[in-house]
């Protein structure tokens, strides 16, 4: 039996690999169109702050002497001058701290997908990775001083719907590409806690990991932190199963479209 998907739905399918048709590659005019978005909100004032996150996140620079003092300044100088060619010619590690930032600035912000259109997926794979490492902190007050910062907990700042781009793009690569991308996500959740390992499973929904990061999920004290995974996980006995996984469920927020 062959299921029909109703065009007016099909936005609301999550792709697949071993479901064609419903990834969605960005384009660079797109992603032209979404650097823009994001950035204007990097030099103006918000309402009832009497700072710009320009200003916000220059005073943090040099906040914390932890060795990153040159990368954030890379990634201010990035948002204070956004290009095309700023995405082609920066580093992983600017962009990952850049990718932070942008949340800062506009929290739908689809920088992800800027990074596919412009470098390709493998290296947005890379850039999302880092930033799962990543967050935010302040001296002052988050309107005063702000920066990035590597964190050390096991929670990720970053919505596993922000993950959702780079699983299009990941859905959309050649068997060659996949294979590529596979190295890198397995070398990856290797080097994470589950709920940071998850994301990555997200991204990744033809393999195991989402069942094998669920069944381990279901022991832990807040198994809801990875629920984002039932949509991805393959095994419906599993999913019917995982009812401590759906305590506080909800679905994926649609992640602005760049493939206009």
């Amino acid at each position: 039996m062959t299921l029909a998907i109703p065009e007016k739905l099909r936005a609301f399918v999550a792709p697949r690999r071993s479901l064609p048709g419903f990834a969605v590659a960005p384009t660079e005019k797109a992603a032209a169109r979404e650097l823009v978005r994001i950035a204007k909100h990097f030099s103006k004032k918000q309402p009832g702050w009497d700072k710009s996150h320009k200003q916000i996140f220059a005073a943090g620079l040099d906040a914390r002497r932890d060795g990153f003092s040159a990368i954030r300044k890379a990634a201010h100088a990035f948002w204070d001058a956004p290009s095309l060619e700023a995405v082609k010619s920066a580093d992983i590690e600017t962009l990952a701290f850049a990718e932070i930032v942008a949340h800062r600035l506009k929290h739908d912000a689809d920088f992800t997908s800027v990074i596919v259109a412009v470098r390709g997926a493998l290296d947005a794979l890379s850039v999302m990775a880092r930033a799962l490492d990543l967050g935010l902190d302040a001296k002052g007050g988050y309107t005063t001083c702000v920066f990035v910062v590597e964190v050390d907990d096991d929670k990720s700042s970053r919505w596993a719907a922000d993950w959702l781009p780079i699983r299009h793009a990941i859905c959309a690569m050649s068997d060659a590409d996949y294979a590529r991308a596979r190295q890198i996500a397995l070398a990856e959740r290797k080097k994470r806690v589950l709920t940071k390992r998850a994301r990555i499973a997200f991204a990744f929904p033809d393999e195991t990991w989402a069942k094998e990061d669920l069944l381990e999920g279901l022991a832990m004290p807040r198994p809801f932190e990875i629920s984002f995974l039932l949509g991805t996980c393959g095994d419906a006995a599993l999913i019917r199963s995982s009812r401590r996984c759906r305590i506080k469920t909800g679905a994926l927020r649609r992640t602005r479209s760049t493939s206009r």
